[in-house]
Parts: structure tokens; C-alpha cells; sequence
């Protein structure tokens, strides 16, 4: 999945708050997760491991979460700007100023939702990694997750309106919205790109909508050969390009070795629950 170079130190010694942190990371794709219950294990650990995001509580044991925002700012040859969310009390407002002055990049004020912590976390990741913010639209997308998509997508093409992955990324979402206009647009801008895994599934994404389904499934293949997209996934796709070219013996050959529990979203299972049902409804009428 995208979104692999993220890195995130999770320093917090309540293991109900960090269940729901790491939750929430892998929600989002995000699978290289580092836990410290204590702030000089969330030091060593930054030192130890190519950490590039902490979520780091105030109230930590041995070393407070202060201590480790300034020892963590003070590593030169490390990654000094590291970005860094502190999680604080509500009556906390002194200390979260002093932290403010130490660099620190926002901060969530427990008792917390889910919706601060996204919002907190994503204008962090914008701000500092912006193609790593890119890479969480991309899994949105791959997910099937359009609105959440192009509403980070729409942001990110304000601070990397040159990238051309947001563009890649955009493509899909205009054609689940049906706006032919925007699709045909941003197609007409990539067309001649050199090609990469998330190209492939664009234009794939593309020529399904135009119904050119050989050339789609041929994007789809190609895009297989990548490790960014799941596997399972474009099988999926490349399965409904031969159902609507109504090659039924090799659409049928595809849905059986299709994995149904590795593909990312509930919404891709029933697909392919329902393209079993059909398969099957046409065997025991042709019989």
C-alpha cells in the first residue's frame, strides 16, 4: 500500500490510547508503527528506527514529553524537524505554549475524537511531508474512499501543484464522479507520462470509463508487476474488464483465484460475492 515510508513513534504509557492510535495509523494504510511507554524508550526508539512522525503524550514516565521534543530537536544528524504532535490535558494550556516555543507542530487535547486527531495529524503531515500526505489520498483511493480522496488530494495540489501523482490520483476519483470534462482533461495531461504503478491504474481507471476494456485490463496487468496497488485488488479490476468484454471463461478462471479476504474494503468483497452468485446462477441454467 502507499503510504509505507511513514514511520510513527507512538509515545503514550496508557495502552488503551495507543490501541486507539495504532488503530487509527492502520486505518490509514500505515504499517511501520513504533510504540514507548516511557519518554527515554521514545528517544532511544527515534534514534534506533527511521522515525519521521511522533505522537508523543505530555505525562510521560522518566522523561516528560517535553524532554522529548527538546532532546528530540537537539539531534543534528538525525532528523531534528521531525514532526511532532503532543497529546496534553485540557487544563495544560502553559505547558502546550512552552512546547509551542520548542517547535513543537500542533497538538490534541485529550479527552480527544478520532476527527481531531485526523485533522491534527493531516495538517502536520501536509505541512512537512506533503508526498507522504499524498500517499493517504492514494490509499483513500485504492479503498474506494473518493470524498476523503479529493478532499486531500484538492489540498495537497496547493502546496505540490507540480506532483504528478496527485494528478494520477485525481484522474480515478473524476471518473467515479462522473465528471467526463475533468477526466478527459487530466487523461489528455498524463497520456504521454513515463509510466509508473499509479499511472497504470489511472489510465486503467480511464479506459474502463470510455469502455475500452482491453487496454484497460492491459493498464491493470501492468500495473500488477508493482507492489504499490494490492494484488488482490487489480485482479478485481481486471476481472470487470472481462466481464463487460463478456470473456466469461477466463472472468471465471480470474474469480477463482482471487483471495476475498485481502482485498481493502468491504465494498470490493461484495463484488466479488456477487460476481459469484452470477457465475454460478449461469451454471445451473446452461445445465
Amino acid at each position: 500500500m502507499f503510504g509505507n515510508n511513514l514511520h510513527v513513534l507512538i509515545a503514550e504509557d496508557d495502552p488503551i490510547i495507543v490501541n486507539i492510535f495504532m488503530e487509527f495509523f492502520k486505518k490509514k494504510g500505515i504499517l511501520n508503527i513504533y510504540t514507548a511507554s516511557t519518554g527515554r524508550t521514545a528517544v532511544k526508539k527515534f534514534t534506533q528506527h527511521p522515525i519521521n512522525c511522533i505522537i508523543c503524550d505530555w505525562n510521560m514516565p522518566l522523561m516528560t514529553g517535553f524532554d522529548v521534543l527538546q532532546t528530540v530537536r537537539s539531534q543534528h544528524g538525525r532528523y531534528p524537524d521531525v514532526p511532532f504532535i503532543m497529546v496534553t490535558q485540557v487544563n495544560y494550556e502553559k505547558e502546550v505554549k512552552e512546547a509551542i516555543i520548542n517547535r513543537v507542530d500542533d497538538y490534541i487535547v485529550k479527552p480527544f475524537k478520532l476527527t481531531d486527531v485526523e485533522k491534527r495529524f493531516e495538517n502536520v503531515l501536509l505541512s512537512k511531508l506533503p508526498e507522504e500526505f499524498v500517499n493517504l489520498a492514494i490509499n483513500d483511493l485504492i479503498t474506494n474512499n473518493y470524498d476523503n480522496a479529493y478532499r486531500k488530494l484538492t489540498k495537497a495540489l496547493n502546496v505540490l501543484p507540480e506532483y504528478k501523482n496527485i494528478a494520477y490520483a485525481l484522474l480515478p476519483v473524476y471518473v467515479h464522479q462522473n465528471d467526463q470534462i475533468s477526466a478527459s482533461q487530466f487523461f489528455k495531461t498524463i497520456a504521454n507520462d513515463p509510466p509508473t504503478a499509479l499511472w497504470h491504474y489511472a489510465c486503467g481507471f480511464y479506459q474502463m470509463y470510455i469502455k475500452n476494456f482491453s487496454d484497460a485490463y492491459a493498464h491493470f496487468l501492468s500495473c500488477a508487476d508493482k507492489l504499490e496497488v494490492p494484488f488482490e485488488k487489480l485482479k478485481l479490476l481486471q476481472l470487470e474488464c472481462l466481464i463487460n468484454e463478456k470473456n466469461d471463461d477466463n472472468a471465471l478462471k480470474l474469480l477463482e483465484l482471487i483471495d476475498r479476504s485481502s482485498l481493502p474494503c468491504l465494498e470490493d468483497k461484495k463484488k466479488v460475492d456477487e460476481y459469484h452468485k452470477r457465475f454460478h446462477r449461469s451454471d445451473r441454467s446452461s445445465s
